[in-house]
């Protein structure tokens, strides 16, 4: 698995690495992008969350003062920011769940394999347990003696 943090301040640092193992380093840049355009799509989702929060606190006075047209019209817009911020949470929900199987290997599989019951799991925990089972044999016999 790779750390993130490493990835954001020395990319260069960790494509030399994994060049080194000889394994392939082009998913990196994409990885580096993936995880600039989550954060930035975080960002844009708390700003609009800071923004949803002043209008209630605006519409709350507005209320107390016996304003409720114009608090309705606040309403509205507080409404539809509600929804683009839903909405960017799960883009950036889709996006931080591809960038964590990125730096995984196995994460494609074990995506799979939720997304289809655990059975996968299931199949390679019976496959890694028949390939064990002598070394298991192996290691009960010379533990009994």
């Amino acid at each position: 698995m790779l750390d993130i943090k490493l990835l954001r301040t020395d990319p260069d640092a960790v494509k030399a690495a994994i060049a080194r193992r000889g394994d392939d380093t082009s998913g990196i840049d994409r990885a580096v992008e993936l995880d600039a355009s989550v954060r930035a799509v975080g960002t844009e989702r708390d700003d609009i969350r800071s923004r949803v929060n002043a209008l209630s606190k605006e519409i709350g006075a507005l209320h107390r003062d016996g304003k409720g047209d114009e608090a309705s019209a606040l309403q509205d817009e507080s409404k539809a920011l509600g929804e683009r911020e839903k909405s960017l949470a799960a883009e950036a929900d889709g996006r931080e769940a591809i960038l964590a199987t990125a730096g995984d290997p196995l994460g494609k599989l074990r995506q799979l394999a939720d997304e289809r019951s655990g059975t996968w799991l299931a199949d390679e925990c019976a496959h890694t347990l028949r390939l064990l089972a002598p070394l298991i044999m192996l290691l009960a016999i010379i533990g009994a003696y």
